[in-house]
């Protein structure tokens, strides 16, 4: 049987950035991955060539902006105060644009 997961284990550090494991998928990562979450439009975090995007619509717009319309492959906007969520973690959005971790629900 496989051991169960421990809150302190799912964020986990990669070349390509930081891993939330439930949710699978990088928090501004720093190279193309398949799903990645960005938490703000600053060129040290919104990068282009990921497979799919999670961000606010104002930090979608900028990457668009500045990286082009096509800088995805596909984008899910999350509006600030929202979250999105599946049956075993949660991804927020809050006012300072920083999207949260994952957590255990």
């Amino acid at each position: 049987m496989p051991k169960p997961l421990t809150f302190e284990s799912w964020l986990q550090p990669e070349a390509s950035g930081l891993f939330c494991l439930p949710g699978k998928f990088h928090i501004d990562p720093h190279r193309p991955v398949p799903r990645a979450v960005i938490t703000h439009g600053h060129s040290d975090h919104a990068r282009p060539g990921h497979g799919a995007v999670l961000a606010t619509p104002e930090t979608i717009a900028i990457m668009q902006m500045r990286l082009g319309p096509e800088c995805a492959g596909s984008f899910q906007a999350l509006a600030l105060a929202s979250g999105l969520a599946s049956a075993a973690w949660q991804c927020g959005c809050f006012r300072q644009g920083i999207c949260s971790a994952a957590r255990r629900l």
